[in-house]
């Protein structure tokens, strides 16, 4: 896929700019930022898939917008070392 999406950025000038800047800046070839995106990505795309229905029965909520609020809230009071203000 990361290929795929290497080639299709001579359409995408602003992209590829932007990629190539950011490969220079952390010293990879844009094909290892891009692989590097992906990877995030995927690994995002499953803590969801094994958070999100903890987070629905934690919070009692289905509302995807009030987990999401109530979780970020959590998360921001753990980083900054408070008790969280989950019904916030």
């Amino acid at each position: 896929m990361a290929l795929k999406q290497l080639r299709d950025l001579s359409s995408d000038i602003p992209l590829e700019g932007y990629l190539k800047a950011f490969a220079k800046t952390y010293d990879l070839s844009p094909k290892e930022v891009l692989l590097e995106i992906e990877k995030s990505s995927l690994m995002l795309m499953a803590t969801n898939e094994k958070l999100y229905p903890k987070l629905v029965e934690a919070y009692n909520s289905d509302d995807r917008a009030e987990v999401s609020r109530k979780y970020g809230s959590e998360v921001k009071s753990f980083m900054a070392g408070v008790e969280p203000e989950i019904d916030a």
